[in-house]
Order: C-alpha cells, then sequence, then structure tokens
C-alpha cells in the first residue's frame, strides 16, 4: 500500500539540494568533457594550466597551443594552435599564437607591457580583463575591460601546422607527463 501512495521508490526521489538526478548530472558533464576534447583538439591545445596552479617561466616556446585556467607567468609563445584563457585564469606577460581567445585576465608586469599577438585572431569576451596592447590581423571583441591599444597588422597569417603534426606533438608532450 505505501508503494502505492508513494509511486517514486526512496532511491530514486531528487537530493535535496539538487534540481537534476545524478545520473543527469554525470551525462552532462561527460558532455562537457567530450565538446572541450573536441574544441582542445581543433585549437591545437597540448599545454594546460589548471585552475588553482601557478605556473612561473620567463619564456616558453612550445610546438602547440594552450589552455590557462590557473595562472602562468611569463612570456607564452607557440608556434601553432591557440591560446585559451578561460574565466578564471590569468597570464601575466605577452602571448603569441595564431589565435588568442581570452575569457579571464592577462596582465602587465611592473617592467613589461603586455603584448598579446593572434596572428590570425585575437577574441575577447564580456568577460575578460586586459591590461596589454592586442596586435592580429582581425578582432572579435566583445566588450572587455580593456587597458590598452588594437594594433592591426595588414599581413596575412602564416599557416600553421598541419592537425596530424599538432597532435602528433601534443601526444608526445602527453606520454612524457604519464612515463
Amino acid at each position: 500500500m505505501d508503494q502505492a501512495r508513494n509511486p517514486m521508490p526512496p532511491a530514486h526521489a531528487p537530493n535535496a539540494g539538487s534540481t537534476t538526478a545524478p545520473s543527469s548530472r554525470a551525462s552532462e558533464r561527460a558532455a562537457k568533457v567530450d565538446t572541450l576534447t573536441l574544441s582542445l583538439r581543433e585549437h591545437g591545445v597540448g599545454f594546460f594550466v589548471p585552475p588553482g596552479a601557478t605556473m612561473q617561466s620567463a619564456r616558453l616556446v612550445m610546438p602547440y597551443g594552450a589552455l590557462i585556467s590557473g595562472t602562468f607567468i611569463g612570456d607564452l609563445i607557440c608556434e601553432a594552435g591557440s591560446v585559451i584563457i578561460t574565466k578564471g585564469g590569468m597570464v601575466c606577460g605577452s602571448i603569441v599564437a595564431d589565435r588568442v581567445y581570452i575569457e579571464g585576465d592577462v596582465a602587465s608586469s611592473k617592467s613589461k607591457r603586455s603584448l598579446v599577438t593572434g596572428r590570425a585572431l585575437v577574441a575577447a569576451s564580456s568577460t575578460a580583463r586586459i591590461n596589454g596592447d592586442l596586435k592580429s590581423a582581425a578582432f572579435a571583441i566583445h566588450k572587455p575591460q580593456l587597458w590598452g591599444q588594437l594594433i592591426s597588422v595588414d599581413e596575412p597569417a602564416p599557416k600553421s601546422k598541419p592537425a596530424a603534426e599538432i597532435e602528433s606533438a601534443a601526444a608526445k608532450a602527453a606520454q612524457r607527463l604519464t612515463a
């Protein structure tokens, strides 16, 4: 009789602090991860600074792109691929990449003003805070807080490395980390 009055067994009752069933949240997280992985591959990302982490390097030159969700202090030069600075991520220094996407912060050091160079594109969202100059052939600026200037270059962007070559370099870096 109790089951007739309560058609939903207690094990399937939603959590009081949540509006989504646990299995739905897990599949949502899996979908986000799949989308992010596809995006990372698409943008040639082979380097990652996770949230809460700080990496300091005077100058880091890489054959692939970078995803910055933590803090990177120094100059970041990517020979191919994109630099993606997520909301909550920060780069204190200059950046060079095929494409630069900024949702987080770019800060200048006390001794040097930051220069963000996107060979093909520099994009900044409304959440971006940028203390430095942006240089590119194309811009996608969505009302960020910008303390600096836009420098437009007329020269075409050089062709980036083929996707297979970028993926190979990223896979080699991942193997070195897991070895």
